[in-house]
């Protein structure tokens, strides 16, 4: 292994050890989401999310898409490719709390937001 290559998975792993970036992490396995879904899934203050996504992006596990408005956040090619076995372990998470019941909150949010194309963060009321 190169440096290079070592440097930028010693980064990826220091990217990961926050729990918050793992919640995250965790959540979109489940596909693209708004920062406001992850925000409202969280309960987190959209500050706070987007500065840790930011440094997940700045680490290469997730990307952005800017739509109008709206930030679009997804795991990264090389995160979904590359990183099996992180994947892996991220997924095993949601068997686990906090990321079970993040899990289910971002069901019932999504739900209640309804499918297909969401052109805007709408502020659905979601119950514990």
């Amino acid at each position: 292994m190169n440096m290079n290559t070592q440097n930028n998975e010693i980064e990826n792993l220091k990217a990961m050890a926050d729990p918050t970036r793992l919640r995250l992490l965790s959540l979109l396995t489940a596909g693209e989401l708004c920062v406001c879904d992850l925000t409202d899934t969280l309960r987190l203050p959209q500050s706070t999310v987007s500065r840790h996504m930011s440094r997940l992006r700045a680490a290469g596990l997730v990307i952005v898409q800017q739509r109008a408005k709206w930030h679009y956040y997804m795991l990264s090619n090389d995160t979904a490719k590359g990183w099996g076995q992180l994947r892996a372990f991220i997924e095993r998470l949601v068997t686990d709390e906090p990321y079970r019941s993040d899990r289910l909150r971002l069901q019932r949010l999504l739900s209640a937001k309804g499918t297909g194309d969401r052109p805007a963060c709408a502020k659905p009321q979601i119950k514990d």
